[in-house]
């Protein structure tokens, strides 16, 4: 279906405290996918900041997208473990 770039579009707008409950819901399937993404990382400090930070990205973007549906979501937490992976890999020992 092709939208005419002269029909407005309305994005639904959340408050603050809509998104935070939105996020609040799928906070733990986030952070169960994060523990089992960085299962591997021997320290047990280090497993705890990596799933904090996955965290920490999903909801900085989370808060600053405009609203998507959960599953959409979803499927974006591999991208956040990615991230995360990869400043783990760069990080000064």
């Amino acid at each position: 279906m092709l939208i005419s770039m002269s029909v407005p579009v309305s994005i639904p707008v959340l408050s603050l405290e809509d998104r935070q409950q939105a996020f609040v819901t799928i906070l733990p399937l986030l952070e169960t996918k994060a523990r089992f993404a960085f299962r591997d990382v021997p320290s047990r400090h280090d497993r705890e900041d990596a799933v904090a930070e996955v965290v920490v990205l999903a909801w900085e973007h989370f808060r600053q997208s405009r609203p998507l549906p959960a599953s959409l979501f979803i499927q974006q937490i591999p991208l956040f473990i990615a991230t995360v992976r990869q400043q783990l890999s760069v990080r000064p020992v």
